[in-house]
């Protein structure tokens, strides 16, 4: 592991690289460094903050030497300013678009949402099934539509925000569809919550954000906030345009005391034209 080290002018003379207005960042700057990558610095001076940053990304860095994704952005420096580590540096996608422009533009067709979302499921799929991410309980912590970007130029959607994720055991990160959603405290071996009263990242977690997404999408609205009752009342229109019976009964498995689950076979039954079916059905309801 490579440490770069930096004063404070050093980060001054650096150009500060802008996310659209409507991508949240938090928690961190990011700067252009070098001519391939980007510098990202935290705000938080907390000092468990930091040694919680840390310790995820030292694990990162090992794991990152035996597998081989290339969807995920991983890091490649850890960063120190006046001695105290306080960031990373990573690959910059100079040419990339990110996925939660995708998903709120009117512009974009259903059949390319479709298959952003396809692709993302790809890439839970993948690590699922990596035995040395599986072995080093490995998940993506927080996984929304702004933590992916599609690279236009290797043609691949790929996961950023990367030192969100849960690895080892560390302490839980936050996690936009997660923290503070109380439907999920009726589950408490499901979906575990830590010390910090954050839930503990798990396959069931991944696939509950992962349905998330999808129904997001099919909906046009955000559904981590819809009550149950609501939940139910979409699903039952679903279900009434046609939408396959498995799919439904997987997306309603997220609020039942059973294990998650989600096959990509069940995501190809989602025809766009039942999409456009059901928003039509809501919008007369509505």
């Amino acid at each position: 592991m490579e440490i770069i080290r930096l004063t404070s002018k050093d980060i001054k003379q650096l150009k500060k690289y802008e996310l659209h207005d409507s991508i949240e960042n938090t928690e961190s700057i990011l700067y252009l460094y070098r001519k391939r990558e980007l510098l990202k610095i935290f705000k938080s001076t907390d000092e468990y903050y930091r040694i919680n940053k840390n310790y995820i990304l030292n694990r990162l860095f090992y794991l990152k030497e035996y597998i081989n994704m290339p969807e995920l952005i991983m890091p490649k420096e850890l960063v120190k300013i006046s001695g105290k580590n306080t960031g990373f540096t990573m690959e910059f996608i100079k040419e990339n678009t990110n996925l939660s422009l995708v998903f709120n533009s009117s512009k974009i067709s259903i059949e390319d949402k479709l298959f952003f979302l396809k692709e993302i499921g790809k890439i839970i799929e993948k690590i699922e099934a990596n035995e040395i991410l599986r072995t080093n309980s490995f998940q993506l912590g927080d996984i929304h539509e702004g933590n992916f970007i599609f690279d236009n130029k290797n043609n691949m959607v790929r996961a950023v925000d990367i030192d969100s994720s849960y690895v080892d055991g560390m302490n839980a990160p936050n996690s936009k569809f997660l923290t503070f959603n109380d439907k999920l405290w009726d589950f408490p071996n499901k979906y575990p919550l830590a010390s910090n009263d954050r839930h503990i990242p798990n396959y069931n977690t991944t696939i509950l954000s992962y349905i998330y997404m999808i129904l997001n999408m099919i909906t046009e609205e955000y559904v981590p906030n819809m009550s149950i009752s609501d939940f139910c009342s979409h699903l039952n229109i679903l279900n009434d345009v046609g939408f396959n019976k498995e799919l439904l009964d997987s997306i309603f498995a997220i609020y039942l005391p059973k294990e998650n689950y989600f096959d990509l076979a069940l995501f190809d039954t989602i025809n766009p034209k039942l999409i456009l079916k059901y928003r039509e059905i809501k919008n007369v309801k509505k």
